[in-house]
This record gives structure tokens, sequence and C-alpha cells, in this order.
């Protein structure tokens, strides 16, 4: 995410030189095997970008469709013979779009609100609560107001009853305390899956770890980074770095919880602990003495992107839940992208759509009860898809808040 002294065109040209044209990206970008089109693969983007960074190439609605629409799943960096950096040359090539782009760009607004002060997303979501339970969401539906502010989309992913935002009020700490970490709660999480913070904070207490979840930590800056916001993305870095060495604790770890941020957090440097993933502490700081409970269930376990890809652990979530006694357990989206991506599915509908079909249809909803995704964009996403097929039964939920059932 950081730019060095260099300017965007040389290091962009650096990184795609790196790039020997070989076309092994091809049989793996989710948008190149939809479209089959070059410039819809990593290959094609990467020379696009080098062509803009050379002026042998001028920005036009088409070229910056092309790069848009791209996912950042990073399945490409997987196959790559020569490891190009990918994503990080796409962050750079977005911005440097941005720079040229005539018009003002700017995130859509909810995601805007989202990743902007607390206060406004409890703002927002309480507001959503109330008109909820006032049935206001359904006659804005029937006159048509949900079309016309271009909510309905939105609507559809949200979580039909959303719980009291979660609200850090003080530490929560462990009785048994083998020592302390700082929980990061992210933008959407505390507004629309309080329960899982809490039952992260239930299982961090009950490893023997006192948790810290300080008020003023913001957003990230993934999507503005995505989206070719890199100075804002900075700042916001910054900032939470600055709050992160301020806590006057020893920590022995920063824990983040979805997985969608996690390419992100690695960028930061100069941190008093490291960014783990709950996941991974949990299975790392195992205490020994634990006996969970049975739980006989049938659970379809999604590998999303930034697990697979941004924290090359895929596995995590099967080598955590196979720790409970009974369970059943079937893996999927191990190969491709659900088609959340940030703000993906808003601002690409019909791909998203197109490729979330696909990700459900890997699986026979009969078969299962329960869906766990590591990334809470995968979770709405994958809700989605198979509401819109007619199926509302199925459970779904990170996979520690299946892990706290249990123990």
């Amino acid at each position: 995410m950081n730019v060095d002294s260099t300017t965007l065109e040389q290091q962009i040209n650096h990184l795609a030189s790196q790039c020997v044209r070989c076309g092994l990206c091809l049989t793996v970008c989710p948008t190149y095997q939809i479209n089959r089109v070059e410039a819809e693969s990593p290959r094609g983007r990467i020379q696009l970008l080098a062509a803009v960074a050379k002026s042998e190439l001028s920005v036009d609605v088409s070229l910056k469709q092309h790069i848009t629409q791209c996912l950042s799943c990073r399945q490409c960096e997987t196959v790559c013979p020569t490891n190009v950096p990918y994503e990080q040359l796409l962050i750079h090539g977005r911005t440097l779009l941005q720079q040229k782009n005539s018009k003002k760009a700017h995130l859509p607004f909810i995601m805007t609100i989202m990743t902007a002060h607390a206060y406004w997303r409890r703002w927002l979501f309480g507001a959503y609560r109330a008109c909820s339970k006032l049935g206001l969401l359904t006659l804005s539906h029937r006159l048509g107001l949900l079309r016309l502010f271009k909510l309905k989309r939105l609507l559809r992913y949200l979580p039909r009853n959303i719980a009291p935002t979660f609200i850090n009020a003080a530490p929560y700490y462990a009785q048994a305390k083998r020592g302390s970490v700082l929980l990061l709660t992210g933008c959407s999480s505390a507004v629309l899956e309080p329960h899982t913070l809490r039952d992260a904070v239930r299982l961090l207490t009950a490893w023997g770890y006192d948790v810290i979840i300080p008020k003023e930590q913001g957003c990230c800056g993934a999507l503005h980074a995505h989206a070719g916001f890199n100075a804002k993305a900075q700042a916001l870095a910054a900032k939470n770095t600055a709050l992160f060495q301020a806590q006057p604790q020893k920590l022995n770890a920063i824990i983040q919880v979805t997985t969608g941020c996690a390419s992100t957090w690695q960028t930061y440097t100069h941190l008093p602990a490291p960014i783990v993933d709950i996941q991974q502490f949990l299975l790392d700081q195992w205490p020994s003495d634990l006996a969970l409970k049975s739980l006989t269930l049938s659970v379809a376990v999604h590998s999303p992107c930034s697990q697979r890809n941004g924290m090359g652990s895929g596995t995590l979530s099967m080598t955590l839940l196979s720790k409970i006694p009974q369970i059943h357990l079937i893996g999927f989206g191990d190969t491709t992208c659900c088609g959340a991506a940030g703000d993906y599915f808003l601002k690409q509908p019909q791909l998203s759509d197109q490729l979330g079909q696909q990700t459900i249809n890997t699986i026979a909803a009969a078969t299962i009860t329960e869906v766990v995704s590591a990334n809470i964009g995968c979770r709405l996403q994958l809700a989605k898809q198979w509401a819109d097929q007619g199926i509302d039964t199925l459970h779904f939920c990170h996979p520690i808040s299946l892990l706290a059932r249990a123990v």
C-alpha cells in the first residue's frame, strides 16, 4: 500500500516488467473465465496499466472498466511462475487512473459511511433497525423509493434482523490470564454481526487473554486502496498505527476477525504486536485442557479468497472446526471468487451475481444446515445468492461462532 519516492509510473513499469506473459493466470482468473477477453485477465490488465504508465495509451471508459472489473481475488498470484505482486500493481494502477481521472471519483455512499467514524455507522444501522421494525422498508419498496435511491440491491444483502451495535465499554478480562490482545472490530462487523465480536471476546478470554478494543480504531483502508485512493488508505493506516502504539498494555497479538481486511492489515509496520487472524491465534494458543462438546451438524465451510490467497491459509477454517467432535465439514469455494470482493457487489452487480451463483452451485444446499465463512462480505454474498434461489433455511456465521457453541 505504501508508495515510495519513485513515481507511480516507475513502480507500475517495474512490477509489470516481471510478467513473462505465459498466460497461466488466464486459467484461474474469474473474470476471464466468464468473458474470455484478454483485457479481462491479469495478463491483459498488466499490459493495459503498463501502457498507461508509459503514456502509450490514454485512459478511456473501456480501459477503466477492464481495470475496475478485476475482483482483486489474487487467484492469479497462486499460479504465477515469476511471483508478480499483482495486487500491489493493481493498487498502484488504480491510483494512477484516479490521478488521471478528469471527473471526481469517490467510494459509493454506503461504503463512505461504513468506513467513516463508528458514530455514523451506529446511527445509520440504528435507523435501519427502526425502519425495519416499523415496516417502513416494505412501504418504501412498494413506493419504489428503494430503486429511486439505489438502495434496493444493498438491502437484499443486509440481515433481516440486525441486533444492537457492538459497543466496547471496557477491557474484557480473562480469569486465568496468559496475556493481552487487541481486537480489531472492522467497519461492518460491529453493526452487521455484533454477535461475532461477542463470540471473539468470549473465546479469547476463555483462552486466557484480556481483550482490549480501542474505540477510536478505524477502517484499515482496504476499500480505499483497492479503489485507487491510496493517500486516504495511508492516512487511515497512520492513524491506526499511532493508536495501537499508544496502548499502555503489553500486547501478545493484534487480532483480526475478518479476512477481507487481512492483506491490508499485513502491510502495517511498526506495530507493538503482530496482527494475527483469530482462527490462527486460537489454534496456536489452544488450551491443553480444553474439552469441546459435540455438534452433530453438517457444515459447508467456505474458503474466502482473502484467506486462501491473501493469507495463504485456505484450510484454516477447516482445521479449526475439525476439532469439534462429530461435526461433518464440507469444503467449497476454494477455486474461485464468490463475487463479494469488498464493494464489488455494488459496483458490478451482474458479474457479482454470476460468480455468486457459480460458487453456491458447487455444493448441494439439501445436505447442509450451516454455512461458515471467515469473511463477512462472503457470508452476506452467499446468503443473498441462496435466497435468490428460494433457499432461506441455512444459517450463516463466522467459524469462531460455531466453535463458541462447542466451548
